[in-house]
């Protein structure tokens, strides 16, 4: 169990930071991985 909230506080603020982080780099390197394994014509 957890002894405070401090790890989820800090998670809830650290999320604005990470939204952006996750739509425009692991978003289109996850899809670019996608697209490599599949056959596009």
């Amino acid at each position: 169990m957890l002894k405070s909230k401090e790890p989820i506080a800090a998670a809830l603020f650290a999320l604005p930071a990470l939204a952006p982080l996750a739509v425009f780099w692991i978003y289109p390197i996850a899809q670019t991985v996608w697209i490599s394994f599949t056959d596009w014509d």
